[in-house]
């Protein structure tokens, strides 16, 4: 049998193993985990992914006052969203003040800015800014979704981009969950 012919026989055996279908072959044995864990180290840069996750904590507001100035929300909290894993995240939302001249009075809008950051890798850290989701006003972000728009980060995350929606709730007047889902590139 002539060299060409044996390895025509090869390759016909090989795709009548994977059901000629061009797929690997399957296998029964278990995963290692190091490939089931979401990371950074797994993603294709540049490809947008699923991101989601959730944190708890702490926050303090301030109400807007025209008088007194802008209103505040600001959050710090522990939790675990896809590629950072266990972080930590800490932000800040507005509800500004108009200073130009007479026109003083609370802005319609919240807005601010979040950073999630590895409690593992501190030096992968994910930026965005939020926004509220939809153009009426409310007091408080409490119990509100915020449209979110990745900015960058820092690490692995230094190029990041991406957008979605982040909800609040609050519990009590100084405890707050939020969660997060969208997608993500890096």
């Amino acid at each position: 049998m002539k060299k060409g012919a044996v390895s025509v026989c090869v390759a016909a055996i090989l795709l009548a193993a994977c059901g000629a279908s061009g797929a690997s072959p399957q296998s029964n044995a278990p995963i290692p985990s190091t490939l089931t864990q979401r990371g950074p180290e797994l993603a294709q840069s540049g490809s947008r992914r699923a991101f989601s996750g959730a944190y708890a904590g702490s926050y303090t507001y301030q109400a807007c006052n025209p008088i007194h100035g802008a209103g505040t929300f600001i959050f710090t909290g522990a939790g675990k969203v896809a590629f950072l894993g266990e972080s930590n995240e800490s932000g800040t939302m507005m509800r500004g003040i108009k200073v130009m001249g007479s026109d003083r009075g609370c802005r319609p809008l919240w807005g601010g800015d979040d950073t999630l950051q590895s409690s593992k890798n501190p030096s992968n850290s994910i930026s965005m800014k939020l926004f509220e989701q939809h153009p009426v006003s409310f007091e408080s972000p409490c119990g509100h979704k915020f449209r979110y728009e990745v900015t960058g980060g820092t690490g692995e995350f230094a190029s990041a981009t991406g957008k979605g929606v982040v909800a609040f709730q609050c519990i009590g007047d100084s405890q707050y969950s939020d969660e997060w889902s969208g997608q993500i590139s890096f």
